[in-house]
């Protein structure tokens, strides 16, 4: 079993993608199965021009969010809820 599955740039049609790329914007899903820990090394907002949002679809997962600065938070998240992180953090879901 994979540790996770990413899909990336993700739109119902053609027309939502164009939507999408006009509005700077891209939608990606990352399915990480029950129990796991990702094995994720994380990812960064830090060079993106604006923040990120993430939603959990299903379950429950726990973020951490890193600064270069070493400023970190840990953000608890339900299937539902939606997830900001701020432009110059790594994150990394659990």
């Amino acid at each position: 079993m994979p540790l996770y599955s990413m899909y990336r740039d993700l739109a119902l049609t053609a027309e939502d993608r164009t939507y999408l790329n006009e509005q700077n914007l891209r939608f990606d899903t990352t399915v990480i199965p029950p129990g796991s820990t990702s094995g994720r090394k994380g990812t960064t907002t830090r060079r993106a021009p604006q923040a990120s949002f993430c939603q959990v679809l299903a379950g429950e997962a726990l973020y951490l969010l890193q600064r270069r600065d070493l400023h970190g938070i840990a953000v608890a998240a339900k299937a539902g809820e939606f997830v900001l992180i701020p432009r110059g953090y790594d994150h990394q879901p659990r």
